[in-house]
């Protein structure tokens, strides 16, 4: 009985911890405080893999920002966008000078920034 109750808890707190989650149109990846286009791309289309019910996300080239095509049925979070970003820093992304793949393995090292455009 008592650990039906804890589940329960701690069920109704991871609800209430995403549906009081901050909601962006628009997000980066850094690599070391620096902007990274080439992560960001690739975050892009493995966002919307990993989320499939936040709606479809694009990369814009002139902006350099992940975007969600439908604000009204899509959304990042701070929190799993930061995830994705990571995931690609581990996994790998284009390296600058267009040979290769780079990779970041210091996981800390790898932020995501988002905002509302």
């Amino acid at each position: 009985m008592l650990a039906s109750q804890f589940f329960q808890a701690a069920i109704l707190a991871v609800l209430t911890a995403t549906a009081a989650a901050k909601r962006y149109n628009s997000c980066t990846c850094h690599n070391s405080d620096s902007y990274n286009w080439r992560i960001t791309e690739k975050a892009c289309t493995l966002h919307t893999q990993w989320y499939p019910g936040r709606g479809e996300a694009t990369y814009d080239t002139p902006s350099g920002r992940c975007k969600v095509n439908d604000m009204s049925s899509g959304f990042f979070t701070g929190d799993q966008w930061e995830a994705v970003c990571q995931e690609i820093g581990k996994t790998g992304f284009a390296c600058a000078d267009g040979v290769g793949t780079c990779f970041q393995p210091d996981t800390s090292a790898v932020q995501g920034w988002c905002k509302n455009e």
